[in-house]
């Protein structure tokens, strides 16, 4: 293919959040916004046909996503459980910007014996465990490989217009292949895991729940599915088209709804608990509703029993009243009273459920007081209360059981129900910093599942700023005025961002040029180029980079757009300057 014969199509990004670069046959670009009423399959690279032929940024035409996704970085975390039955504790973190879930066997070694894995300190009799920074993930749900793909479905990209692609044992979607802006998107799960392992966990986009059985020692396919008809359903209630403008279609006691696209849900969030019996509590979220699918015969049924939040299983109305729920987000179960507790996200509260249980019940009381949308609880292992992820506080909270009185706090200093990030003291006093003097206690954004490993240790992730999980070391202190405390483990940092910028990966590309036997382009925070355009393929790493130190580094001041003028020069337009290279 030519050099004039190349045009890349990313004027979208100067009005969204572009994620790669496609390269396509000139004469036929302006056919591109024309659509057939049935498309043909895509064919990418045959010459003479309206598909764009060669993809810069992503490894395939399916992938969308900023930087490169890697086994060692996230994007927009959304939830944290720890299979505390296993030694070492098992990690799966919920990368609610990839559709995959991370699964770390061990976080790191012994100190006096590198050969003996670990997650918690008690794993090594004598020692301590030196945790790993920037681990690889042991293994991936989700995505066929922990680097290059994050399609929903295994198609990010939405090829398949207007029909959206099946799910499959294999696949998630935790963020929609429609969505105009991957960056501020996503969402989170509050997961669960049995006395034997399996995980159960909320498949958000595919209106579903999904069980592992013991992904560690078997496979990373799902081996159950809840509230589709099979593992390839993927709409909201079963029968939803996905595109309607109106309102969904009713449930039934077999159908799940989290993420239908085309309504607003402001949580993002939907949680699963398994109870001592074995029962599988589902908060479906956008039904405003929780579900129990009750455990006969040795298996779980695919039918709830039970409803909460609706007079019936076919109603789906939000309220305010103590037999409603609007947008539930999680639920736990205390073993010992068999009391439900539910984050009822939508309405700023948690309500209390006690047995007997009837559908359609109330309530019998509130949980503690001034949240701000809930989307997160566990029980602490010691028995002595409840956390709770405060979101539009960001705190995280230790109630006691009675939900009186806040007993710990992280992300701010003191307890402070304000609605900020952030303590209200300047400069307080760091406790447990780091060895470079640094604090890690901020955390805003925090969603989904809250993990709690064998020693008491919690691991919680945050999709704000902090696109990581952290690790706050137990004892947590008593909350004191102006001391802040501080995680001693980042699972995925250094370097922050949203999955890993390198030569790989485009963030967000603003401009393109070829100049000189070059393809230059802008990805927001860097100049990349690559040599010969001709010999372009998909995924081709960037030759070199200009604007910065390195393929990881940013510019600071975000790069608008460039262009090319008649006597070689590249005009570099900043947010307040325009750089010009020879």
């Amino acid at each position: 293919m030519s050099r004039k014969n190349v045009f890349a199509l990313i004027i979208f990004a100067l009005i969204g959040f572009s994620l790669f670069v496609v390269v396509a046959n000139f004469n036929t670009v302006r056919s591109l916004f024309s659509r057939a009423a049935t498309p043909p399959p895509l064919q990418h690279g045959a010459p003479g046909d309206l598909i764009s032929d060669i993809i810069l940024g992503q490894i395939d035409f399916n992938q969308a996503s900023h930087n490169q996704v890697v086994p060692f970085k996230v994007s927009n975390p959304g939830g944290v459980i720890v299979d505390r039955l296993r030694q070492p504790n098992t990690v799966y973190v919920y990368d609610g910007g990839n559709s995959r879930i991370l699964v770390y066997t061990s976080l790191g070694a012994c100190l006096n014996n590198t050969s003996i894995k670990c997650t918690i300190n008690s794993d090594c009799p004598a020692s301590s465990c030196s945790l790993t920074k920037n681990k690889p993930a042991d293994l991936v749900l989700g995505q066929p490989s922990g680097t290059g793909y994050n399609g929903c479905n295994g198609d990010a990209n939405m090829q398949n217009y207007p029909l959206r692609k099946p799910a499959s044992a294999s696949t998630l979607c935790t963020l929609p292949e429609m969505l105009i802006s991957p960056l501020e998107g996503g969402s989170f799960a509050s997961m669960d895991i049995d006395s034997e392992h399996n995980l159960y966990v909320t498949d958000f986009y595919n209106n579903r729940v999904l069980k592992y059985n013991d992904p560690v020692t078997t496979d990373t396919i799902a081996d159950e599915v809840w509230g589709q008809s099979n593992f390839e359903g993927n709409r909201c209630n079963i029968s939803d088209t996905d595109l309607s403008a109106g309102d969904p279609p009713n449930p039934t006691d077999s159908s799940l709804c989290m993420g239908r696209n085309t309504q607003q849900q402001d949580s993002f969030t939907a949680g699963v608990e398994i109870d001592s019996s074995g029962n599988l509590w589902v908060a479906d979220s956008s039904n405003h509703r929780v579900l129990r699918f009750p455990f006969l015969s040795g298996s779980i049924s695919k039918t709830a029993d039970l409803v909460l939040g609706q007079p019936f299983f076919t109603t789906k109305n939000p309220g305010n009243t103590l037999d409603q729920l609007n947008q539930p987000a999680a639920l736990r179960i205390d073993p010992n009273t068999q009391w439900v507790y539910v984050a009822d996200y939508g309405n700023n509260r948690i309500l209390i459920f006690k047995p007997p249980f009837t559908s359609g019940m109330a309530a019998q009381s509130t949980f503690g007081s001034n949240f701000r949308s809930p989307a997160g609880l566990a029980l602490d292992p010691t028995g002595s209360g409840l956390w709770v992820s405060d979101y539009g506080n960001s705190m995280l909270e230790l109630w006691d059981m009675a939900g009186l009185t806040v007993q710990k706090v992280l992300f701010k200093d003191t307890y402070q129900p304000n609605g900020q990030c952030g303590s209200t003291i300047l400069n307080p006093v760091c406790i447990n910093p780091r060895p470079d003097g640094s604090c890690w206690y901020n955390m805003c954004g925090a969603l989904g599942s809250i993990g709690i490993d064998s020693d008491a240790n919690i691991i919680v992730s945050s999709s704000s700023f902090n696109q990581d999980a952290w690790r706050f070391p137990a004892p947590i202190p008593t909350p004191a005025a102006g001391n802040v405390f501080s995680a001693d483990y980042q699972l995925f940092s250094p370097p922050d961002g949203y999955n890993y910028m390198n030569e790989y990966g485009l963030f967000s590309p603003r401009g393109i040029v070829i100049k000189n036997s070059q393809l230059i382009a802008s990805d927001g925070y860097r100049l990349l180029f690559w040599n010969n355009p001709q010999s372009l393929t998909n995924g081709k790493p960037a030759d070199g980079y200009a604007g910065v130190t390195s393929f990881h580094d940013k510019d600071i001041w975000t790069i608008n757009r460039i262009a090319a003028d008649n006597n070689n020069r590249l005009w570099v337009a900043h947010q307040s300057n325009v750089d010009v290279y020879q």
